[in-house]
């Protein structure tokens, strides 16, 4: 059964509540019930052989790996896919050291039972916490991997939505409208410009609106459209402020942060370009985004501005200019 958004909400409300409970049982509980039993662990070998002692800081080392991963800063600081890899990685090492530990532990047990029965006690105590944080990590593990399957639904389900609302606009201005508006509600800070290629008077002109205090209204007075090296060259022009590019826009040199000016291409004709800027670059899967938005609307647009092109010569005289009634 398909969840509605609300349905949604709830699951990922509780999603968060559970694992929000989980991380303060893992800080206050669990992580230092296992450090205290560590520290036993270690006076326990201390008179140890040195290869024996060897061991035991390793182990100390790897679950200091571990530790560190699970710290607040460790959580927050690694995206989740990157965070689940390094606990699997890091853990495993530990997971064998412990039934290693486990098994000369029994052995010295059986030699002398009498005088280790506490210690093996402890030492238990110390590998069942363990194990006790091991399935506290499968659960974040999950916990994080049900937050980034939501993020990666969130794309889609705009786009969707996108391509639906566009099929329905009545003309071609309002779908450049709903094209400028589906950019800048998806990609963080960005403000977006639909151009339009008018071949008639051989100029490039803003179809939407322009940001306050945009330099546009000045790089646009007069420009033709081989100004724009998104129209000119028919793919995508990057621009940014850390980074100059090789051939200078004389359309959006002059805009401050990075920029990124896609094509509206349909049959192989450019009928214009989207100009969107924002501080910083825009990443791989946001210009994967912009080429798919951009892509939907172009043959859109191109059909609207046939259909207003048909209706106008329907209703005048070809031959005199004046209207047909």
């Amino acid at each position: 059964m398909r969840r509605t958004p609300r349905a949604r909400g709830a699951f990922l409300a509780a999603a968060a509540a559970r694992q929000s409970r989980l991380l303060s049982s893992l800080y206050t509980t669990i992580l230092p019930a296992i450090e205290a039993q560590l520290v036993y662990f270690e006076q326990l070998h201390a008179n140890d052989p040195p290869a024996e002692r060897a061991d035991v800081e390793q182990f100390t080392s790897e679950w200091t790996a571990v530790r560190d991963l699970l710290s607040p800063a460790g959580v927050t600081g690694h995206p989740d896919a990157t965070l689940a890899s390094r606990l699997m990685a890091a853990y495993q090492p530990v997971n064998a050291d412990l039934n290693r530990f486990f098994l000369k532990e029994q052995h010295d047990g059986h030699t002398d039972q009498v005088a280790l029965s506490a210690d093996a006690v402890r030492t238990t105590g110390f590998i069942v916490g363990a194990a006790v944080l091991g399935v506290v990590i499968g659960v974040l593990l999950l916990m994080s991997g049900i937050r980034r399957i939501h993020r990666n639904l969130e794309p889609g389900q705009d786009q969707a939505e996108f391509a639906d609302i566009l099929q329905i606009a009545n003309d071609e201005d309002e779908a450049q409208q709903l094209l400028q508006r589906h950019l800048e509600r998806t990609l963080a800070a960005t403000t977006a410009v639909v151009l339009n290629r008018n071949n008639s008077a051989d100029r490039l002109e803003a179809v939407t609106p322009l940001p306050n205090g945009s330099p546009l209204a000045a790089t646009l007075r007069g420009a033709a459209p081989q100004s724009c090296l998104a129209v000119r060259s028919g793919r995508t022009h990057r621009a940014d402020e850390g980074r100059p590019a090789l051939l200078s826009c004389p359309v959006c040199a002059a805009c401050p942060g990075a920029s990124s000016c896609v094509p509206l291409t349909v049959g192989g004709e450019v009928i214009g370009s989207v100009l969107l800027n924002r501080p910083r670059p825009y990443t791989e899967a946001e210009e994967q985004r912009i080429r798919e938005s951009v892509g939907q609307a172009a043959p859109v647009l191109a059909n609207l501005r046939n259909l207003a092109v048909a209706e106008i010569r329907a209703a005048t005289d070809g031959l005199t200019g004046l209207p047909n009634k």
